[in-house]
């Protein structure tokens, strides 16, 4: 049965299209959330499995160390793998006032985003 018509290929062209655009979005990176949610992830199940528990300063500061070794070992082998961050204060979680001088340009544009993935992980 014949549907024609110029609304209905209108219509049929625009969903294409959105179609289309869905799957260039999704085939960015895997997953459901950002780029780094699974390393961030990763690291909170190592600080999970090492305290016990996924709860307040101690594991956040376990994640965020463990992050920022992360950071400077691929620094120092020229590679880009890494989550760009800086040391943290933790009441309220916060980049730390001191700059250090050999922080990645972008790491403390990623304070906000460390806590939302810290958030999703618990």
């Amino acid at each position: 049965m014949f549907r024609g018509g110029a609304k209905y290929s209108l219509m049929r062209a625009k969903h294409l299209v959105i179609a289309a655009l869905l799957c260039a979005a999704t085939s960015y990176y895997e997953g459901d959330g950002h780029p780094q949610e699974d390393r961030v992830a990763a690291k909170g199940e190592e600080c999970r499995a090492k305290l016990g528990h996924a709860l307040g300063t101690t594991w956040a500061d376990c994640v965020i160390s463990s992050l920022l070794k992360e950071q400077a070992a691929a620094l120092r082998a020229g590679s880009d793998e890494y989550f760009p961050l800086v040391r943290h204060t933790y009441e309220p979680l916060a980049p730390s006032h001191t700059r250090e001088p050999d922080e990645p340009a972008d790491a403390r544009r990623n304070s906000d985003l460390l806590k939302n993935l810290l958030r999703n992980f618990t």
